[in-house]
């Protein structure tokens, strides 16, 4: 499973927005075997989506996220989450904090 987790404070659907650092980890067997960062200069949803499916990425964390917006990811197969539904004591608080 590939997780990424994109820090910086945006939303999404905001074009041309600065850039955004995505945290991509492989995870196998509830453990992280790989992690490796990509800064990303388009952040719409459109780049994003294409992007994600291009890196096989099928879970992704982001500060906020509209509805719509992450109905569109699910209908893709991907799953669209924000900060606040990364368990309390989880690996992954340690990168957005």
């Amino acid at each position: 499973m590939k997780v990424a987790i994109f820090v910086k404070n945006e939303r999404m659907a905001r074009p041309n927005s600065e850039a955004m650092c995505a945290l991509i980890f492989n995870i196998e067997e509830g453990k992280i075997t790989g992690m490796e960062d990509v800064f990303l200069y388009n952040m719409t949803v459109n780049y994003i989506s294409l992007w994600l499916l291009a890196r096989d990425i099928n879970v992704f964390y982001i500060l906020d996220i509209k509805e719509e917006d992450r109905s569109f990811f699910k209908k893709i197969g991907i799953t669209a989450k924000t900060f606040k539904e990364i368990n309390d004591g989880h690996i992954f608080w340690a990168f957005i904090k």
